[in-house]
């Protein structure tokens, strides 16, 4: 009996995106975040010097031309990183979205129901297990989260990057990562989905400098997140618009939320 060949040319590209996306946030991305900042810095008439006396102290404390240089550069290099990966993501995965579109055409009945359904599953989960680990951390709200906040409410023009990240190429990138590219990478659709949902939940946090406790109770809600996103993908036969729109419901509706909380207070 002849063994079953595994044809290599399919993990080629899955493999190749999951790589540069790690050197992209883990290493590359320093090194642009810091070319922006000093171009920031530049155009707003601030030297080093003068940046050096607030080192030491928590953002809330920074005089208020301190606080628009920080959060100025961290919306320009969010985007800047965000649009570099989309671009090079939608090109390698060119033909898997003219092929899931063609199947979101042909099947739009069975594969669109996904999207509310996996929107609740996916939003609802979160916020289950939110309502469990936010007594346990005492409301202590996210780094991932501050910053957000911090860049959202800082000026009109770092808000729009911000939303522009969030709910545009953000969600398109990550799901081509953590959804089509892991489950590409694991046959097993629940290993995939036990998988992906992790390495979600840990990207949000893992660079933050939380204790061993703090990274696994931050961790939860997210992974719980990519649990419905991952579900909802599978249940759809894999079709990577069902997933990214689900996500950019989901960044929006949060946004939404963030801007009414923030006006109402």
């Amino acid at each position: 009996m002849e063994s079953k060949k595994i044809d290599y040319k399919k993990y080629i590209i899955p493999l190749v995106c999951v790589l540069v996306y790690i050197f992209m946030m883990y290493f590359l991305s320093d090194y642009i975040s810091l070319l922006i900042a000093n171009i920031t810095r530049k155009s707003m008439g601030l030297t080093k010097d003068y940046l050096k006396e607030f080192k030491d102290l928590e953002f809330s404390q920074f005089p208020d031309d301190v606080k628009k240089y920080y959060t100025t550069a961290s919306a320009i290099g969010n985007l800047t990183i965000y649009i570099l990966l989309f671009a090079l993501f939608v090109t390698l995965y060119r033909k898997t979205f003219k092929d899931d579109f063609k199947k979101l055409q042909d099947n739009s009945s069975k594969i669109a129901k996904y999207i509310p359904l996996g929107f609740l599953l996916a939003f609802g989960l979160q916020m289950i297990f939110s309502m469990i680990t936010s007594p346990l951390l005492q409301d202590q709200v996210s780094e991932n989260q501050q910053q957000i906040n911090a860049i959202l409410f800082s000026s009109s023009g770092n808000g729009i990057m911000m939303i522009i990240a969030a709910v545009i190429f953000g969600p398109v990138v990550e799901e081509l990562i953590f959804r089509k590219s892991i489950f590409k990478l694991i046959p097993n659709d629940y290993l995939a989905i036990a998988i992906s949902s992790i390495v979600f939940g840990l990207i949000h946090t893992l660079t933050s400098g939380y204790n061993i406790t703090q990274l696994i109770l931050h961790t939860i809600p997210y992974a719980a997140c990519g649990v419905g996103l991952g579900y909802a993908y599978f249940k759809s036969d894999h079709n990577i618009y069902v997933s990214t729109t689900i996500h950019m419901l989901m960044n929006c509706f949060s946004t939404i939320i963030l801007i009414l909380t923030s006006i109402n207070q």
